[in-house]
């Protein structure tokens, strides 16, 4: 079998009966291929003087043009995903080390995998990646334009609305992907405006694995490519009106993911664009809270899971608006103190309200950091949620675990867990209280020693181990 029908053996078929069936096939063939490769190289090398790397000489004559479909084909399995079915980690590694045999059959050096990469990209967009989005731009791009050097480059007139990319040529966007990844920062800067709309189309598609996939290309973009030069071409205002979009939570399978990673996305556009502590800075990042984080929290509708990602969602933002994050510490600390004052019940769902107590505590935590004194005017609510937080979770640590567990061997396992994380849910309850009584001793201790008369079996670890 020659180089070419072994590649094509690796082209993924429109129907897959036996989807485990084809991965090993696969992994065979690209191993195969990687061998024949690797044999058909000269086995010595040279050393070069001047520049000190190794050169590797090649007796396998493979053209530029057949490069770039071996490419095209090998980069859809480099990286494993939910999306890529026909990848795994085992063919993800053989597929790199395939690219690398094919890069020294075409003459790049050990040191060069970059230039081998990028000087196909073009050629790859233009060949698979256009023709499978040119019928795919939503309604929304078609009316967008990016100022280049004073004229509009229109990235849209070649693109509209069916979804070949996703239906029908289905390595497109793992090989685009991938090799975005894996370029440096002189060929992204330099072949930006080839790759931008095929970006700006996974970012603006229906479906949140795929929004999920232009998310992170666009952070690759922001984090290599000037700043200057995203500012004057407008395409960093259009990153950020696109993913200012995604701040709103989808109450959908992976909903939770879209959401952190376009926050974490959105205020890594407001970093680059702005100073901190800036008017625009802090207007931005206040937005972020209030859309992001606020209102999220009434459409979450009390679901834990995605509580519990707004909730870690609080920590950092709170480290990047420092004081500042007072402004939305009430709505914020309202949250965080319901979800402390949630009885830990009997069942499946102690686990779960024990994770989401934490979380809420260790926001907490930060929040109590950048906000100590105006913590002072929720102290009383902020120390009863927290005591009455611990008082549940010791009841439960000491008398309900046989219930919880229905006291069956097999449960041990699962009660053990619990009782773990009951451990750090108190060690982080602690952590708030010392935060706070760094700055408002008097305050804590009168409190506490109130409640301790008044009802001493809820807080005499907590009495133990402050007072």
């Amino acid at each position: 079998m020659d180089l070419k029908n072994a590649f094509n053996l690796l082209i993924i078929p429109n129907n897959v009966t036996n989807k485990a069936k084809f991965r090993d096939s696969a992994l065979l063939t690209i191993r195969t291929i990687s061998e024949n490769l690797k044999q058909s190289n000269k086995n010595h090398f040279q050393q070069n003087k001047s520049k000190d790397e190794i050169i590797f000489k090649s007796h396998f004559e493979i053209s530029f043009e057949q490069s770039v479909e071996f490419v095209y084909i090998l980069a859809s399995y480099c990286e494993p995903n939910d999306l890529w079915w026909w990848t795994n980690k085992d063919i993800s590694v053989a597929a790199q080390a395939c690219l690398f045999y094919l890069s020294v059959s075409t003459g790049h050096t050990k040191h060069s995998d970059y230039n081998f990469l990028a000087s196909r990209l073009p050629p790859i967009v233009e060949k698979f990646i256009k023709p499978a989005f040119k019928l795919s731009l939503s309604q929304n791009n078609n009316q967008r334009n990016i100022l280049k050097e004073m004229e509009k480059l229109k990235i849209s007139e070649e693109y509209s609305d069916t979804q070949l990319w996703k239906s029908q040529n289905k390595q497109c966007v793992p090989t685009f992907s991938w090799i975005i990844k894996n370029i440096n920062s002189l060929d992204l800067d330099q072949q930006l405006f080839i790759i931008l709309p095929a970006i700006t189309n996974m970012v603006d598609d229906y479906d949140i694995m795929y929004k999920l996939v232009g998310i992170e290309l666009v952070n690759i973009i922001i984090q290599k490519v000037p700043t200057s030069k995203l500012e004057k071409t407008g395409i960093i205002q259009l990153f950020s009106q696109s993913i200012e979009n995604l701040l709103v939570l989808r109450k959908e399978k992976a909903g939770e993911k879209l959401l952190v990673a376009g926050m974490k996305t959105f205020a890594e556009i407001v970093k680059k664009r702005y100073k901190t502590n800036s008017p625009q800075y802090l207007e931005n990042l206040w937005k972020l809270v209030s859309i992001g984080i606020v209102k999220n929290f009434v459409y979450c509708g009390g679901n834990f899971i995605i509580q519990k990602e707004i909730f870690d969602q609080v920590i950092w933002i709170s480290e990047l608006l420092g004081v500042c994050m007072v402004r939305y510490m009430t709505p914020v600390l309202k949250e965080i103190l319901d979800v402390c004052e949630l009885e830990c019940l009997v069942g499946v769902y102690s686990k779960s309200i024990i994770d989401l107590q934490i979380s809420a505590v260790q926001a907490l935590l930060h929040l109590t950091k950048v906000c100590k004194q105006r913590i002072y005017i929720h102290l009383e609510d902020v120390l009863a949620a927290l005591i009455f937080c611990w008082d549940s979770i010791t009841n439960k640590e000491t008398n309900d675990f046989d219930i919880i567990f229905g006291g069956k061997v097999q449960k041990v396992k699962e009660r053990e867990e619990c009782q773990e994380k009951i451990k750090i849910l108190k060690q982080e309850i602690l952590n708030v209280m010392f935060q706070i009584m760094s700055t408002h001793n008097k305050e804590v201790t009168e409190f506490i020693e109130n409640i301790a008369l008044e009802s001493p079996n809820s807080v005499v670890g907590l009495v133990k181990v402050l007072l």
